[in-house]
C-alpha cells in the first residue's frame, strides 16, 4: 500500500482521539464519582448526552471568566468551586446560580438545529442547518442517571483571555 495511505489513517486516528477530550486524572475521576465535594466547596457537573445532532461539534464551557474546556458529545466534566454567586457559560448560554458548600450542581448542554436556508445543488435542494447549544440547570436525580451512561473529560482551568490567545496563535 502507498505510504500516504498509512499516514492518512494515522492522522485520522490522532484527530479522532483528540476530539474525544482528554481523560481526567484519577483524582478528578474519584471526586466526580463520589458526588461529595471537599470541605467548604461545591461540585459542578456539566454534561452533554450522547446524540447524533451536532455530534462532531464541541461546546465550550467556562465559569466566572475561566475556561473549563470543551465538552464533546456524550461526555461530562466535573470541577469544584467555592460557595457564592457564579456565572456558568455552557452551550453559549449564561446561567447564574448561587452555590452552597457541600452541594452538587448539575447542568446539561443540549443541541438543537435551526434552518439557515437551503442550498440548491443541481436537481436537489439541501437544507443548511445551524446548531444551537443550550445549557440549563437540571434535577440531581435526572443528572446522576445520565452521568452513568457517559464518560468524563478533563477540565482545563485557564483564564478566558489565555484561551483566546492560544486559539489565535
Amino acid at each position: 500500500m502507498p505510504r500516504y495511505f498509512h499516514d492518512t489513517i494515522l492522522l485520522g486516528a490522532v484527530l479522532l482521539m483528540a476530539s474525544c477530550g482528554a481523560a481526567p486524572t484519577s483524582k478528578e475521576a474519584a471526586v466526580a464519582a463520589s458526588f461529595t465535594p471537599t470541605r467548604d466547596m461545591s461540585l459542578i457537573y456539566v454534561y452533554r448526552p450522547a446524540g447524533l445532532l451536532g455530534a462532531a461539534v464541541n461546546s465550550r464551557v467556562s465559569m466566572d471568566g475561566r475556561s473549563k474546556g470543551e465538552l464533546p458529545n456524550g461526555k461530562f466534566m466535573c470541577f469544584e468551586t467555592v460557595q457564592g454567586n457564579h456565572e456558568l457559560l455552557a452551550g453559549g448560554r449564561s446561567i447564574r446560580f448561587s452555590a452552597k458548600s457541600g452541594e452538587c450542581y448539575f447542568f446539561m448542554v443540549n443541541v438543537s438545529s435551526e434552518s439557515q436556508g437551503h442550498m440548491v445543488t443541481g436537481p436537489v435542494t439541501v437544507p443548511i442547518l445551524g446548531f444551537n447549544f443550550q445549557g440549563q440547570q437540571v434535577d440531581a436525580n435526572e443528572a446522576r442517571s445520565a452521568l452513568q451512561k457517559i464518560s468524563q473529560v478533563a477540565v482545563k482551568d485557564a483564564p478566558i483571555s489565555q484561551t483566546v490567545r492560544i486559539i489565535r496563535e
